[in-house]
């Protein structure tokens, strides 16, 4: 059951990912030929401030969701009512504190855009995204609940509707209104619909559970989420390092719109990238966590192996991929003026992306055990030498700069703090092997990210469309076939294939019997 669970939920939320990825590149390149370059940087620009002020958040929800997973094996519906009830009403208080931090923010978020553009019209806009970004936590601790009990399928396929409903009356929104505000209310619209089928499915579901219920967490157990929350800060403050903090500083150092919306044209495409292996990752996040609770060593270990297989198989795909398709795709999807960057930018773009996402297995396995008080203090150090490194060099080499900063706080902390605290309190042992696997990882990725180059950079197509498929071919076929002849006979890799093999003969057998 664990594993079909799994299996249905990755495939649902690695197919929600993709469509939401398709419809946001149709719904980009709409967006950048009617309303520019320049609202393309305000859009990228305002989405990162926003995000910035979501560490009033705390990451609360992923803090408590593990504390689910053990009343539901036992159907204990009194302490998931007192948990859920306790999410509600902390989201409730924290969505009023980021519209209230967000309108005092707002005087530097308009103020950064040097350009001439009305104020009082960047104003409207800014608060928009804030009431975009605001609009679903009422209802998270539902989402939180339906995730936990391994049913994530379910939020997937509300999402998929909405989301392409949502395409669709942007779309025709932006070609006949041309007008950004009711570009986002389509998006808040579409957002709070999608809210209220999963409340629906929620109260149908677990009608079981009381959240007008009385009782209240008991002392310990608040103590406990408390440390829990206050390391969660400092993870999310260090978590805005990851791209927020490259917006601040181009604001900062009055970088232009127009320079501001090509990274964030890339941007899309790396987080769209990170976003389809997060929703793998979320997918086995739950069965893990359950694992973790019903199994231990060994077994825990070899799951924890195959997953970061799988993680390396996903990333040096994605890489060559981002290294050699990326160019070609830029030309074809952004037709208005010049929309690529160099190959230093590039290499940069994928090397950022390959660091930040060699570690979801991690992240994964951390969120599973409940592991955040222990390096609470190292996201901060991140976060500074993030600012300070970045700030730097971007003064001295724009948006290369900054792309460097970030992949070198993460190397100086994290690349450290995960695997030791993974390794050490989920299976006792010295992460010493994980470092030698990621370094022979990084060799292969490397290398197949050359060949791959080199390649596709051997001819030229006429058409920009036949050229990204000539090379998205290369990189497939390249990428995952040098990985399968290096990997075939080791034991993650044969566990991997036969846990596949046990789940496509699973479903073939329940396909039949329907």
């Amino acid at each position: 059951m664990r594993t079909r669970n799994s299996f249905l939920n990755v495939v649902s939320n690695c197919v929600c990912y993709i469509v939401l990825m398709l419809s946001g590149f149709i719904i980009r390149k709409t967006f950048a030929e009617v309303l520019g370059l320049e609202c393309v940087g305000i859009d990228g620009r305002f989405t990162d401030y926003v995000h910035l002020i979501t560490i009033l958040e705390l990451n609360l929800g992923m803090s408590l969701v593990y504390k689910l997973y053990d009343p539901i094996v036992k159907q204990d519906w009194s302490r998931i009512s007192t948990i859920l009830r306790f999410l509600r009403n902390s989201y409730i208080i924290i969505s009023l504190s980021i519209i209230t931090f967000g309108l005092l923010f707002s005087m530097f978020a308009v103020n950064s855009i040097t350009e001439d553009i009305s104020k009082e019209w960047l104003f409207r806009i800014f608060f928009l995204y804030l009431i975009d970004i605001t609009s679903s936590y009422y209802y998270y601790h539902k989402r939180m609940m339906i995730i936990a009990d391994q049913y994530s399928r379910v939020i997937g396929i509300i999402r998929i509707c909405c989301l392409v409903v949502m395409s669709v009356f942007q779309f025709f929104g932006l070609k006949i209104f041309k007008s950004f505000e009711l570009y986002l209310l389509i998006k808040i619209a579409s957002k709070m619909s999608e809210n209220i089928c999963i409340s629906h499915i929620f109260n149908k579901k677990y009608n079981m559970i009381d959240l007008k219920s009385k009782l209240k967490l008991v002392a310990e157990q608040k103590k406990e989420i408390l440390k829990n929350v206050r390391a969660m800060l400092f993870h999310k403050i260090g978590g805005t390092s990851l791209n927020q903090i490259s917006t601040l500083i181009f604001g900062l150092i009055s970088l232009p719109l127009s320079e501001n919306g090509i990274y964030c044209n890339y941007m899309i495409i790396i987080l769209a990238l990170w976003g389809i292996s997060r929703e793998f990752f979320s997918g086995v996040m739950a069965s893990f966590g359950n694992l973790l609770n019903t199994e231990k060593g060994e077994k825990v270990e070899k799951n924890l192996n195959v997953i970061f297989l799988i993680n390396f198989f996903i990333y040096s795909f994605f890489c060559s991929s981002f290294f050699c398709v990326s160019a070609p795709f830029m030309k074809f999807w952004i037709t208005s003026g010049n929309s690529v960057f160099g190959l230093s930018t590039t290499i940069a773009l994928t090397v950022y992306l390959y660091v930040y996402g060699m570690r979801q297995s991690l992240e994964m396995a951390r969120s599973s055990a409940g592991i955040y008080v222990q390096d609470r203090y190292v996201p901060l150090i991140e976060c500074l030498i993030n600012f300070v490194v970045s700030y730097f060099l971007a003064r001295r080499m724009g948006i290369n700069g900054a792309i460097i900063g970030n992949i070198i706080s993460f190397i100086c902390t994290t690349f450290i703090t995960y695997p030791f605290l993974v390794y050490k309190i989920i299976l006792g042992k010295n992460p010493k092997d994980y470092y030698k696997k990621y370094c022979l990882y990084t060799v292969l990725t490397l290398a197949e990210s050359y060949l791959c180059y080199y390649c596709t950079n051997s001819f030229t197509l006429s058409s920009n469309f036949l050229q990204i498929i000539a090379n998205f071919i290369l990189c497939l076929i390249i990428s995952n076939g040098i990985n399968i002849i290096a990997f075939c006979k080791t034991q993650e890799f044969i566990h991997m294939r036969s846990l596949f093999s046990r789940i496509f003969l699973r479903f073939k057998k329940i396909n039949s019997s329907v």
